[in-house]
């Protein structure tokens, strides 16, 4: 009985931590930029759209039939699709953060109370962040196996942000 109560708190523990390291890094976006109005301008979530190849099986599908195929070709395939997929996600992250800094800047030069909105942007970060540690694991996981991640997900979190910000008119904001 001792060793099921142990463990409980274990687990009870490191959800803790886990939940107060995402609110620590929901709150700010250390090191980020504010980007310039011509990137947010051009700011476009479908250039995440070749990610979504990368987690199809379907590529990997005919490699069997394929003249010299040997087990070697297909594992380093998966190993450079991991890297790439990993850049790509990281790419994600940057550019989660880089529409984080400037929506909370947009907020923050607003004339009227713009409460609602950074409260939004915080639980917006703080989704992501979540979805981006569990999508680096699982993708730090996928050569034993595991699926890779969904990427779709955390591209289309960008892309809410992105609107999000985007919405925000220079008349509700001087930046």
């Amino acid at each position: 009985m001792l060793g099921t109560g142990v463990m409980a708190a274990a687990a009870a523990a490191a959800t803790l931590t886990v939940l107060v390291w995402l609110a620590r890094k929901s709150i700010g976006a250390r090191g980020v930029k504010m980007p310039g109005p011509r990137w947010l301008e051009r700011f476009d979530a479908r250039r995440y759209r070749p990610a979504e190849r990368l987690i199809s099986a379907s590529d990997l599908e005919f490699l069997p039939l394929a003249p010299g195929y040997t087990p070697e070709i297909e594992r380093r395939l998966r190993a450079a699709r991991r890297r790439v997929l990993a850049g790509y996600l990281r790419w994600m992250r940057a550019d989660f953060d880089r529409l984080y800094v400037a929506g909370k800047a947009m907020a923050a030069a607003a004339e009227t109370d713009q409460t609602d909105v950074v409260v939004a942007l915080v639980r917006m970060r703080m989704v992501f962040l979540w979805r981006y540690a569990v999508a680096m694991g699982r993708l730090r996981l996928a050569w034993a196996g595991a699926a890779m991640p969904d990427v779709r997900t955390l591209a289309g979190a960008v892309a809410r942000l992105g609107g999000t910000v985007r919405s925000m008119t220079p008349a509700q904001a001087r930046v």
